[in-house]
């Protein structure tokens, strides 16, 4: 019989809620997809913010650590420059004028330079070969990319004088120390002047092929001070006594064809000797002879060359680099170069001269700056007062939101017209163009030249 409700049956309470307890809940399989892939993507978003920042740390310790190579690079070249000719150890007074006897019959006597800078690339002045072809100074190429840039070969001469220490293996022959010898009374006339030989009180301790260096006190010029002659020990011997003295003393001779007459020329153009007036041979007597020993392996002068080369990176190749080589006087490497700064691209240098020629007079003060050719070719090598130099560096790691880079200048100080500036340093390859450069500039004094007085 039908339900008075309706033509069926109404199921009954105790079974709804039976049904209900049955149903299964949870998420579907649409929305578990979405969460899982916004998950993904918020992890992803994570992973490259950290990525970004990974790499800017390692953008900023890449500039950092190259501009603190730079930053003790140029203290390392400060220092040698500031050393330029002087001698070391605190056993030889200053010297005025530092002149060197090269031997040539066209050029007899050099003024010995302080600091040099020839373009880059030229071989290193030495008779040793680089063993590591990368540090080589053409290695870095000037010319990648149809880009030139300019660099330079700066060269600083010093002239040690500390103890030696004796060779670590085999005979010591002669004694490895700073001797001083004193200049017995001078033959008369003009004996030592003209021929060469040296009278001292005694030769102990010197051999021939020795540097010499002789400390004359000189004035009458338009300076006066301690001019260092250097030459080479040539044979040992005696010479006679000047009447009324007879008998004879020990003398060094300088190496043939040398005599102490070739150097009046340069002694005048260093301000030591007025125009017209000659070395005296009573003008030797009294002086001291310094020995510096053997002119092979630690010698007595010794140049430093700072460049531009490369340097292995492991498997990613090779890097820029400033290198510094040791020359002996002997022309032998004392050491093998060696880098001193990574992502070095380009070392330039100027020369603050006082007067815009030889012929200019002196004013005491840095009045142009010149290049080494120009210096040269005014005939200013006596006038260098300053050296000016330029090391530009650039980040090893690339980025491509840098901002694209196509020069980099470098600040030139122009005292006078004509005065030469640094050469920009432009970028060679895409990757470069991409990095961040620091440009690093000083200016030194050379305390061994000769100052208007």
């Amino acid at each position: 019989m039908p339900h008075q409700n309706g033509p069926y049956p109404l199921p009954d309470k105790r079974l709804q809620l039976s049904i209900k307890k049955h149903v299964q809940t949870g998420f579907t399989l649409i929305e578990l997809m979405v969460t899982l892939l916004i998950g993904m993507l918020l992890t992803l978003a994570v992973l490259v913010i950290q990525a970004e920042l990974s790499r800017a740390n390692m953008l900023l310790a890449d500039a950092s650590q190259r501009n603190d190579q730079a930053r003790s690079a140029l203290d390392l070249l400060q220092r040698d420059l500031g050393n330029a000719l002087y001698m070391l150890g605190g056993t030889t007074p200053r010297c005025e004028a530092t002149l060197q006897y090269t031997g040539a019959a066209a050029t007899p006597v050099a003024t010995l330079q302080g600091v040099t800078a020839q373009p880059q690339p030229a071989p290193l002045p030495a008779s040793t070969a680089v063993a590591d072809a990368l540090l080589k100074p053409d290695a870095y190429a000037g010319g990648e990319g149809g880009v030139t840039n300019a660099s330079h070969m700066l060269a600083v001469t010093l002239v040690p004088s500390a103890l030696r220490a004796p060779p670590a293996t085999g005979v010591q022959s002669t004694p490895y120390k700073v001797v001083h010898n004193v200049v017995a009374t001078a033959p008369s006339g003009q004996q030592a002047v003209n021929d060469g030989w040296l009278p001292l009180n005694s030769t102990t301790g010197i051999a021939a092929g020795d540097s010499l260096t002789l400390l004359l006190p000189l004035s009458g010029g338009t300076a006066s001070g301690l001019a260092c002659l250097r030459f080479t020990a040539g044979s040992l011997g005696t010479v006679s006594l000047p009447p009324p003295a007879t008998g004879t003393v020990a003398a060094v001779r300088m190496a043939v064809p040398g005599k102490f007459a070739d150097f009046i020329q340069p002694l005048r153009d260093a301000g030591l000797l007025a125009a017209g007036q000659v070395l005296a041979n009573g003008q030797l007597a009294g002086t001291k002879l310094k020995n510096d020993g053997p002119a092979a392996g630690q010698g007595a002068v010794q140049t430093l060359v700072y460049y531009v080369a490369r340097a292995a990176n492991g498997a990613s190749g090779s890097v820029p680099v400033l290198a510094r080589a040791t020359i002996n006087a002997d022309g032998t490497l004392a050491a093998q170069p060696a880098p001193v700064a990574a992502g070095v691209v380009s070392l330039q240098a100027l020369f603050g001269v006082d007067g815009a020629s030889a012929a200019t007079p002196p004013t005491g003060g840095v009045t142009h700056y010149r290049t080494w050719q120009q210096v040269t070719a005014s005939q200013l090598t006596g006038r260098v007062r300053t050296v000016l130099y330029a090391v530009v560096a650039r980040t090893l790691q690339a980025h491509r939101q840098n901002p694209e880079v196509t020069q980099v200048d470098i600040p030139s100080p122009q005292l006078a017209a004509g005065d030469p500036v640094f050469t920009a340093f432009r970028p060679r390859t895409d990757d470069e163009k991409r990095d961040r450069y620091t440009v690093h500039t000083a200016e030194v004094a050379l305390r061994n030249q000769i100052w208007g007085r």
